[in-house]
């Protein structure tokens, strides 16, 4: 904790206290109020405050997240959004050849592999060994191939599990989304194959950090962010010691960090300089990140990390894709919780791309949001007098949705 001029604070920094400038006054002690926007330190300076003590600024990931959320609220976005997400007439028709409850069961396999092989290269580049670049090919070959049975199933298995594998299991989560993007982007197979590399790779640098900066249990000083953000420039240095990395895979592990207003780094790349390729890994980073708990950062719910994100639509991120990420993965994504107008609590199933406002639905909870014991399926499209109201953190139920789907 340090003092510094209130004129110094940032977007970024938590106030842990607050201080009266009376010397025989104690510094007031905060609940580290995190500073999301500049309205937040107009809000301090209009208490009179000069100096304020802070702890420096969080972990990169989360410093994103504050800035997000920290922007203003514009008028009829979720209508906007809304009207973004219905299907443009030049989209490709995305045809599955497998049923999801059908596709799931193997895309559970092939996630759980691959968060395996995460570890291991992760491990294998920590140890300064080279990574095994075909193990790596097959699995993205498999998670393409899932993706081309039925575009639902594995990308709605992109959720973290495990709080102590988040490294892990976000390359895995960053590969599926951007993989799935990338089917809606009327990418060629091939191209595909090569996003997926790209995006299951983008944070090998981190391997190069040390430990102690990745595994703090506290927030990051100034000169550890400055170190944080260096994996990107780590990561190609890596790859490029390794055997069949393609040129698009080093360009997202150098520049997923970059905005499309050029508020990103290392480049300061904005809108059309950024690699296409890029920009959809780095909405899928985004994404991810933001549905995740972590240490400094509450999980926000897919719902409100897809109305953040198309709010920043033309200023962190490239619009194309974050319509794009919003087509493929619904107004309500598979896997969302969501309340009804009757008052009960749902799991979001299934969904029609010509009517995602109306999904298919499994009715966990009732009115009283008591557990129900025998569950209902309900396809939202025949039920005129049902409608969904808005949604709920699966956390606070403490049930596994790979259990329901």
């Amino acid at each position: 904790m340090k003092k510094i001029p209130l004129s110094e604070l940032k977007v970024g920094m938590y106030v842990t206290a607050m201080d009266s400038d009376d010397d025989s006054v104690a510094p007031a002690r905060s609940r580290n109020l995190l500073i999301r926007s500049q309205a937040d330190i107009d809000a301090l300076e209009a208490q009179g405050l000069v100096h304020i003590y802070v702890e420096s600024v969080i972990d990169e990931e989360s410093l994103d997240m504050a800035v997000l959320v920290g922007e203003e609220e514009e008028p009829a976005v979720m209508e906007d959004a809304l009207a973004a997400a219905e299907p443009a007439r030049s989209e490709p028709e995305i045809i599955d050849t497998a049923p999801f409850e059908e596709e799931i069961e193997t895309a559970r396999t092939i996630r759980e592999e691959a968060v395996g092989l995460v570890r291991e290269f992760m491990e294998e580049a920590r140890s300064g060994r080279a990574i095994d670049t075909y193990k790596v090919q097959l699995t993205v070959e498999d998670m393409v191939d899932s993706i081309f049975r039925n575009h639902a199933a594995l990308t709605s298995l992109a959720r973290l599990k495990s709080f102590d594998e988040y490294t892990f299991v976000h390359s895995v989560n960053v590969a599926i989304l951007a993989i799935s993007v990338g089917r809606y982007a009327d990418l060629s197979r091939y191209e595909i194959f090569e996003l997926g590399m790209g995006a299951i790779l983008h944070d090998i640098g981190k391997t190069r950090l040390p430990e102690r900066l990745l595994n703090k249990p506290t927030i990051l000083n100034d000169e550890e962010f400055r170190e944080m953000k260096r994996h990107p420039e780590l990561g190609v240095e890596l790859l490029e010691a390794s055997k069949d990395i393609t040129e698009t895979a080093l360009d997202v592990a150098n520049h997923h960090h970059e905005r499309h207003n050029g508020s990103g780094y290392p480049g300061n790349l904005r809108g059309d300089d950024i690699h296409p390729f890029t920009r959809i890994v780095s909405v899928a980073d985004v994404y991810d990140a933001m549905t995740s708990k972590r240490v400094y950062q509450r999980r926000y719910t897919p719902h409100e990390t897809l109305r953040t994100m198309f709010r920043n639509r033309g200023k962190h991120f490239d619009p194309e894709t974050v319509d794009t990420l919003v087509r493929c993965l619904g107004i309500f994504p598979i896997g969302s919780l969501v309340t009804l107008n009757t008052g009960e609590i749902a799991m979001v199933k299934s969904f029609d791309r010509r009517e995602m406002l109306r999904p298919r639905v499994i009715i966990l909870y009732d009115m009283d949001w008591k557990p129900l014991l025998s569950r209902r399926e309900v396809d939202l499209r025949k039920r005129d007098d049902l409608r969904i109201t808005g949604f709920v953190d699966p956390g606070q139920f403490g049930f596994n949705v790979d259990d329901i789907l």
